[in-house]
């Protein structure tokens, strides 16, 4: 059995799928028999408030302002991290001819990771 574990964002590894992150998987589950198992570890869609939350938890938005560079970049990661809910990445790999046979939810729902199997 092989198994293809992928950390994302691709975009941080595949300068061409830069921002796309589903579009660098699926040469990669060509590689997969049927029955392999393929493991992704991806963020999910979440409300701008609890995103901010991580780089500026100790910041008073409404009262101190960040370093501009910083608020940028944490604006740009909000962009790039924010496209797809669980539900629709599940449903991307259902489509894409695998079986789901296990997803967990973690990172304060920031977070999921699934297994879906190669049918």
């Amino acid at each position: 059995m092989k198994i293809i574990v992928r950390l994302w964002p691709a975009g941080h590894c595949n300068k061409d799928a830069k921002n796309q992150r589903l579009s660098a998987s699926p040469p990669r589950w060509r590689w997969l028999n049927p029955g392999g198992v393929f493991i992704l570890c991806d963020r999910v869609r979440q409300p701008l408030a609890d995103y901010l939350q991580h780089p500026y938890a100790t910041i008073d938005l409404a009262s101190q302002t960040p370093d501009y560079d910083d608020l940028i970049h944490a604006f740009q990661h909000f962009q790039e991290h924010n496209r797809y809910h669980p539900d629709d990445i599940i449903q991307l790999h259902r489509q894409c001819g695998f079986k789901i046979s296990a997803t967990e939810i973690f990172k304060n729902s920031q977070a999921l990771r699934i297994a879906a199997i190669s049918v």
